[in-house]
Formats: C-alpha cells, sequence, structure tokens
C-alpha cells in the first residue's frame, strides 16, 4: 500500500498523459507555441522574446517617430553622459520649477554612454542603439511577467497565445519599444498586478514586490497610481 498522502501511480501516469496530450494539442494550434514556452525552455524563450523586441525596436525607432521618444529618454540620457560638453533642450518638465519627471529612467539609459565614452567607442550607431538596447531589457520583463500572470488566469495556452499577440501586435510595438516612460510604467504595473495575484493576508515577499513595483511605476510616470487605487480600496 503507497502512503495516503501520495497519489496513486495510476492518477500519476494518467495526469502526465494528459499534460502531454495538452502540449501537443497547443503546438497543433498556436504556431510558435514552443518559442514561447517559458516553462520548458526558459532560457531560449528568453533569447527569442529579446530578439524578437529588439529587431522590434531597430524597424520601429524611426519608422514611426515620437517626439517623447526623445525628450523622456535619449535626449535626457545623453545629456547626463555629455553635459560636459553639449548642451541639450529640454521640455518644460523637467524645469526645477516643474520637475514632473524622475531622472532615474534617463540614469538606466546613459549607462553604456559612460562605457563607450570611457573607451572612446562612443560611434553614433552605438550610442543610439546602446540605448535602445537597454530599454528593451525592460520590455521583456514585461514580456516574461505578461505570461506569468496569463498562465495564471488563463493557463498556458493562454498566456502563450498572450506573449504571441504582444510581440507582433504594431501599436504595442509603436509605442511601448520606444524609449518612452509609458513602456517602463506598462512593465512595472505588470509585475506589480502579477504579485498582487499571489498575495495573502500577511507581508510577505509578494507583498514587498508588489510594493516594489508600484513605487518604481511611480516614479517612471506619476499617473501609474491611478490604476492601483481600486486594488488598495478593494
Amino acid at each position: 500500500m503507497f502512503p495516503l498522502k501520495d497519489k496513486p501511480p495510476k492518477m500519476v501516469e494518467d495526469k502526465t498523459e494528459k499534460i502531454k496530450e495538452d502540449e501537443e494539442e497547443s503546438r497543433r494550434l498556436i504556431i510558435g507555441y514552443d518559442y514561447v514556452d517559458f516553462d520548458r525552455y526558459f532560457y531560449q524563450t528568453l533569447l527569442t522574446v529579446f530578439i524578437i523586441r529588439f529587431g522590434w525596436t531597430m524597424t520601429f525607432g524611426e519608422l514611426c517617430h515620437h517626439p517623447d521618444q526623445n525628450w523622456q529618454g535619449l535626449e535626457i540620457a545623453y545629456t547626463l553622459a555629455y553635459g560636459d560638453e553639449v548642451e541639450n533642450i529640454h521640455t518644460w518638465e523637467w524645469q526645477d520649477r516643474y520637475t514632473l519627471r524622475s531622472s532615474l529612467y534617463p540614469i538606466y539609459l546613459s549607462i553604456p554612454l559612460h562605457i563607450l565614452r570611457f573607451f572612446k567607442i562612443d560611434y553614433n550607431v552605438l550610442v543610439v542603439n546602446s540605448m535602445f538596447l537597454m530599454n528593451t531589457f525592460i520590455i521583456v520583463i514585461g514580456d516574461y511577467y505578461l505570461y506569468l500572470i496569463s498562465k495564471t488566469y488563463m493557463g498556458k495556452r493562454g498566456a502563450a497565445i498572450a506573449l504571441l499577440w504582444t510581440l507582433f501586435n504594431y501599436r504595442i510595438n509603436q509605442i511601448f519599444l520606444k524609449t518612452l516612460t509609458n513602456g517602463v510604467e506598462s512593465v512595472f504595473c505588470t509585475v506589480a498586478f502579477y504579485y498582487f495575484s499571489l498575495l495573502k493576508p500577511k507581508f510577505d515577499k509578494n507583498m514587498a514586490l508588489m510594493t516594489f513595483s508600484i513605487t518604481m511605476a511611480f516614479i517612471a510616470r506619476s499617473s501609474s497610481l491611478v490604476g492601483f487605487l481600486p486594488i488598495a480600496i478593494y
């Protein structure tokens, strides 16, 4: 006799067989299913998503130009790295009398600029694309947490569909892949909502990570708090 706390071998075998059947059906129904399977191929999927995102970033960089991609990220980051040599024009949001923007995101974008400048390889193509590269890292984090939260509420198949949809959605690629605070805000809000779904009636790691994510979203864009007011009331 097997212990009561253990499942009978037959039940375990049936469950394993059911999972295999679901996987095969998902592969038949969803094109590219294996390429967005974080559960089975985490690093391969992470690399695939990153390559797709960075490729779209290069494609949409100037194809659909948005003025704020300069004034919220690129120009500010460039000033941080080359402020002793150049004088850039900043919008009113960055003036001391208003201080509506945080420098944290531009500081993050400027990290490779300092490195490129130090080694004297700060060519135009490397300077601009290095900031796009840094932004892509953030967006990919959002993709991963979108997969996790979608899996929580819709299952693995729903998570794969959600991730594929967002990877190839024109509007998302047009806006969120630019160096806008909108993209950063959306990523941290997604992370926060995922940890909110795991909350228990006590302070734990999930609550700490949710609080951190909400704080980062607020730093990136102060209006992000609006989306969390119903949760706070609830």
